[in-house]
């Protein structure tokens, strides 16, 4: 067996043994740390552009453009990253969703054939 493939067990038995409610409340507290990811992801390349802008600003004498082009490549940095989070959550939940809507179609289905 793959490591990826005993991952994929491990996930699944969990997820076997977690109620749903749980993990909504996973997902909750997973958004809720991606939200101080954002802040860092934003933070930290803002920060350096403003160093790295003014010393290409400096070196190179090109006042406001060395600063202009630093900033702009951190916010499309930035950008990029945070999208790819947000892209992995909203699939989390999408799944989250799917798997909701299963179970309660089976609880509808059982009530049927009782």
């Amino acid at each position: 067996m793959t490591r990826k493939q005993i991952s994929l067990i491990i996930i699944a038995f969990y997820n076997l043994y977690m109620s749903l409610s749980d993990k909504r409340e996973e997902l909750h507290h997973k958004a809720f740390l991606i939200m101080f990811k954002i802040l860092i992801i934003f933070g930290i390349p803002a920060f350096a552009s403003f160093f790295v802008g003014r010393w290409i600003d400096v070196t190179h004498d090109m006042r406001p453009y060395g600063s202009l082009i630093a900033i702009i490549a951190a916010m499309i940095i930035s950008w990029s990253v945070v999208i790819r989070l947000y892209l992995n959550l909203t699939k989390e939940y999408k799944a989250l969703d799917k798997l909701e809507e299963l179970q309660e179609k089976e609880a509808n289905t059982e009530k049927t054939n009782t």
